[in-house]
């Protein structure tokens, strides 16, 4: 079925329930009509031929009634519309044509009066059907031609003028009841496709009025809820702000060009700048131009490689000219996977820089003082524990030994002092150059074998990232290396083994250092890279060591733009771990 099919289906639909609600007083007229022709007929009329006519008009009627029965108890708005149609259309057809067989074969042609109601009769039963067959197209006509086009032939082939004439009215009838039929069924056909027009149309208001309801609902809803979130956000961020003015420590937001997007009020005290003045100036112009390269790339590191500084100290000049020292701290500032700007603190350490550069002279002056005649003990000691002046007694060799190990813990620890100052005052050189790393940590595992088989540990090296290579100082690689595996060797258990080496990073290299000892207390984490921290327990003091070492290792590994970290378990061991970048060919590009 095509789509006109299916779009006049419902139409045809209703059209013939309209001709089957409207059979009843048709077949009614019928019957009564039928009845009367017999009743006058019978006196003019053969009576076998009359009652034969009427047994037929009485039998077709008694079809259609059954018929129309049928379509009230069965018919569906499944049933198919044309099937039911054509079988009241042939009821129709054969009902007109036993008045048909009435206008020819029973016309009486001896009496004028009975002509005339015949007449009369036919064309009410044409003029009276019409209403109630012309909802569906071709029922009126299978009625209506049957009994007319007869009639009209049987009176043009009668050899009276005026029978010739009356034929011809009776065509001149038949358009005029035809063309009246068709104009009522355009009627019905319009009015049932208004209605259906209109049913739709109000379904389709009726759906875009709930529509309407819904979404005014909704953008209701999203208003209150907008409303809401406004509300929230703006208690969020004076809630934010808030807590951001109650810290001591000046607190920025900068864009990636390196202006302030926003500040609390230590930052406006710190800067002597009001916040509003401060949005969109520069950060650069608080800081001496030699240091504006140093500043910029900090800056960049966190902006493009989304790193963290931490404690970079730089003068800075308030907006009365006064200069201070102060310590900043920056992180990427982030949207999802975007980096925006860098988000830090800063605190001003004028008092305390001046308060550790009075300390850190001190502790030079007096390391320089104290490592000739250290060192000159150390060798004398050394000189009598070998023999040199003799053999001792056993008592003096005891006190000698002593005085001897504790003379080199003395000669070390003005070592680390002194290493660390140096590199705390930028004095420390570094001779970069490209190594491999595999050799430069084997050297290191070789060199501190002797150390651990004092302390019954074995080292074990290993290599998943291959051949690769660094740029480094060697000389402070393996310092670190050398204190790193030290360490582990003087805290494993005797029988136990300390790990050594080499991964691949998504962005670089490690190297690691694995133990099988005590491990890291949890209150020890934080400081554990700090000036003279050790892990308060006897068996830590036990072992010695400066409490400078872990410090020096942090300080020149981040001089190689590398990265140091642990990862420990108390009870199970700790892990170091040592992040540089790998070289490439390309980076010589750069």
């Amino acid at each position: 079925m095509n789509g006109t099919d299916q779009r006049q289906r419902p139409i045809l639909a209703e059209q013939v329930k309209l001709l089957y609600a409207q059979a009843n007083p048709g077949i009614v007229a019928s019957v009564i009509n039928a009845s009367i022709l017999v009743a006058v007929l019978h006196q003019v009329v053969p009576q076998s031929w009359l009652f034969a006519w009427f047994a037929a008009i009485l039998l077709v009627t008694a079809g259609r009634y059954l018929l129309v029965r049928h379509f009230n108890a069965v018919a569906t708005a499944a049933s198919d519309p044309r099937r039911w149609a054509n079988r009241y259309t042939l009821g129709a057809g054969l009902a007109g044509l036993c008045w048909g067989v009435a206008g020819t074969l029973l016309f009486p042609t001896d009496s004028v009066v009975h002509q005339m109601l015949l007449m009369l009769v036919l064309a009410g039963m044409s003029a009276g059907a019409m209403p109630f067959l012309s909802a569906v197209p071709g029922t009126y006509l299978a009625f209506l031609v049957p009994i007319l086009v007869p009639l009209s032939a049987w009176l043009y082939m009668q050899s009276v003028v005026a029978y010739q004439y009356m034929a011809l009215l009776v065509l001149v009838y038949l358009g005029v009841l035809i063309i009246t039929a068709r104009r009522n069924r355009d009627t019905i056909e319009q009015s049932l496709r208004l209605r259906f027009e209109n049913a739709g149309l109000i379904g389709t208001l009726a759906a875009s009025k709930d529509q309407l309801e819904s979404t005014s609902d909704r953008l209701q809803l999203e208003v209150l809820e907008r409303a809401e979130a406004d509300r929230q956000l703006r208690e969020s961020h004076e809630f934010l702000q808030r807590i951001m003015d109650s810290t001591t420590n000046a607190i920025y937001v900068l864009d990636l060009e390196g202006r302030f997007m926003r500040g609390n009020q230590a930052l406006a005290l710190f800067t002597g700048y009001k916040l509003d003045e401060l949005t969109g100036k520069p950060f650069a112009m608080f800081f001496a131009k030699d240091v504006l390269p140093q500043i910029s790339r900090e800056f960049l590191r966190v902006a493009s490689r989304g790193r963290i500084v931490r404690q970079f100290v730089a003068d800075f000049r308030r907006r009365n000219g006064q200069w201070r020292t102060i310590s900043m701290n920056g992180a990427p500032l982030r949207e999802g996977d975007r980096i925006v700007g860098v988000v830090g603190t800063a605190e001003d350490i004028t008092e305390r820089s001046r308060v550790e550069r009075l300390k850190s002279e001190f502790v030079s002056t007096v390391s320089h003082e104290l490592r000739t005649p250290l060192t000159s003990i150390r060798g004398s000691l050394g000189l009598m524990r070998g023999g040199a002046t003799g053999e001792l007694p056993e008592k003096a060799a005891e006190l000698t030994d002593i005085a001897y190990k504790n003379t080199v813990r003395l000669v070390d620890l003005v070592n680390d002092l002194l290493d660390i100052q140096r590199l705390e005052a930028g004095e420390v050189q570094f001779d970069l150059a490209i190594h491999d790393l595999d050799a430069l940590v084997r050297h290191a595992v070789e060199i501190n074998e002797g150390f651990a088989k004092e302390h019954d540990v074995e080292l074990t090296f290993s290599n998943s990232a291959g051949a690769v290579d660094v740029s480094a100082d060697k000389g402070r690689l393996e310092q670190i290396l050398t204190n790193l595996i030290s360490n582990a060797a003087k805290f494993s258990p005797a029988g136990t083994n300390v790990e050594i080496g080499i991964e691949r990073l998504p962005n670089g290299v490690r190297t690691y250092v694995r133990d099988h000892g005590p491990g890291i207390p949890d209150e020890f984490r934080e400081r554990i890279f700090a000036r003279f921290s050790q892990a308060d327990a006897s068996s830590t003091r036990e072992k010695g060591g400066t409490g400078l070492g872990l410090a020096i290792a942090k300080q020149l590994v981040e001089r190689m733009d590398g990265h140091i970290s642990f990862d420990s378990t108390p009870g199970e061991g700790a892990t170091f771990f040592v992040d540089l970048p790998e070289w490439r060919e390309s980076n010589a590009a750069v």
